[in-house]
């Protein structure tokens, strides 16, 4: 008997390539009559030449119907898109080759394409649903990279309805490179982790910190998001123009900020837990020096760290970052764009049903969290060395959201989001309002700390090392 239909054995049909988001460095503008005009570049993230052209009507609807419409549907509304108006229209290739047209990109620039497929044709080439252009000329840095976008506000402690600061920054981080901490190692890798100058800008480096219990292979998700900041130096300098001083922050040297993390005087919650790791690998013995730990809690929770990082029972995973905050314009515009809910940028944040120890019992309980996912990321280096970014752009259409307990990294530990049935929900799509704890706008390592080392930026002499 022969069931093809309900065989296990039977041939599967093939799925069609999934829509993909293609950043491209631009050489040209071919454009033959009675063709499609073609971009040729070079694809960012694989470093291979590309050519894409922009699909038609009857591809776009494609791509693009919706369950609640019949495809005839879907080819009138998106030949409103394509072909639109005078006013509102996709982009055309002969706009983006016009250099007077706003949306041009000459060469070397830098063009973003929506829901990339192949076309099937014996070049190799690609079509796009749409195409913006993320920089017009050449000397703007575009990376794919794994990262989280945040954006939101910081009230007064005493007067909620006070705003004192607006943030938006995207934390890039690099699992790629991602350590498990050991005596011989663990200097070396903060060293480099915290280095606070690359080839081309300063930088304000971070590390991921989690710990991990070495008999499941799991990372441990009772513990609060870990992220370790470099020590900031604060300085005066003196502008003459109007007669005034102000203060800025300057990220020390690598070097510096190991001696900070184990200096008794700093008692940042995160970097006590990486200095009692720290001291649990250096020996047989001894505890770090708790005694500006009010907490006797606390101070009790450490040295169980210590003991159990000594005793092989936990080990602990670095993964090194940077945090860069956007450019004016692009600041003001995702402090518009975050209030529509609908909006990539909430995707950035979000939920987790994490295991949680409950009166010696594993629960799963909900945990909100900062998701990262591959976003391109581009970006310039202003006055002062200071970097900043333009836009940033997520490089999926349905992207793989990962936190800090559910992220894979080189060290291919046991998958979290395996053994804890990870489900990221919905963010809230109310604007976000940081709360103290996260956001402490009176805090040296607080995120108005980031908003004055961004108007330092605005002076060269004031990122000076």
């Amino acid at each position: 008997m022969q069931l093809n239909a309900l065989s296990n054995n039977r041939a599967k049909r093939a799925k069609a390539a999934e829509p993909k988001t293609v950043v491209i460095r631009l050489n040209e503008i071919v454009a033959e009559a009675g063709k499609p005009s073609f971009f040729h570049g070079i694809d960012v993230d694989t470093q291979e030449p590309v050519k894409i052209r922009m699909m038609n009507v009857d591809e776009g609807a494609i791509v693009n119907v919706r369950k609640d419409e019949s495809l005839e549907q879907a080819k009138g509304r998106i030949h409103n898109q394509y072909v639109g108006t005078d006013a509102k229209h996709r982009p055309r290739a002969a706009e983006i080759g016009n250099p007077e047209n706003k949306v041009h990109c000459g060469k070397g620039g830098l063009l973003m394409f929506t829901k990339v497929q192949p076309t099937n044709d014996p070049d190799g080439s690609l079509k796009a649903h749409w195409v913006e252009t993320l920089e017009g000329r050449p000397g703007t840095s575009c990376e794919k990279v794994l990262a989280h976008v945040a954006v939101g506000e910081i009230k007064d402690k005493e007067n909620p309805e006070k705003i004192v600061a607006s943030f938006v920054h995207a934390d890039i981080i690099r699992p790629e490179s991602a350590t498990i901490l050991s005596a011989a190692n663990a200097k070396d890798a903060l060293l480099s982790a915290f280095v606070n100058r690359d080839e081309e800008a300063l930088r304000k480096p971070f590390v991921l910190l989690r710990l991990i219990d070495n008999e499941s292979g799991k990372v441990i998700t009772d513990l609060p998001e870990m992220r370790v900041n470099p020590q900031l130096i604060e300085d005066k300098i003196e502008d003459h123009d109007n007669g005034v001083s102000r203060t800025v922050f300057r990220v020390a040297e690598a070097g510096d900020t190991v001696k900070y993390l184990m200096d008794p005087e700093n008692t940042d919650r995160d970097s006590l837990i990486l200095r009692s790791v720290l001291v649990g690998l250096s020996g047989p013995s001894g505890y770090p020096d708790l005694s500006k730990v009010e907490s006797a809690e606390l101070r009790s929770d450490l040295n169980q760290i210590v003991d159990a990082v000594r005793a092989g029972a936990v080990s602990a995973e670095i993964i090194p970052g940077e945090r860069v905050a956007a450019g004016p314009a692009t600041k003001s515009s995702f402090l518009k764009q975050i209030q529509n809910e609908k909006h990539p940028l909430n995707s950035y944040r979000g939920s987790q049903f994490l295991p949680v120890v409950v009166d010696g019992k594993e629960e799963r309980k909900p945990r909100t969290v900062k998701i990262y996912a591959n976003t391109f990321v581009t970006s310039k280096v202003g006055a002062g060395d200071y970097r900043f970014f333009t836009k940033a752009n997520l490089a999926e259409q349905s992207p793989t959201k990962q936190s800090l307990y559910t992220l894979a990294t080189v060290n291919d530990l046991k998958a979290t989001a395996e053994a804890s049935k990870d489900r990221v929900q919905a963010a809230n799509p109310a604007f976000v309002e940081a709360s103290d704890e996260q956001f402490d706008p009176y805090a040296l390592s607080g995120d108005e700390v980031d908003a004055q080392l961004a108007a330092s930026a605005d002076s060269a002499a004031d990122l000076v090392m």
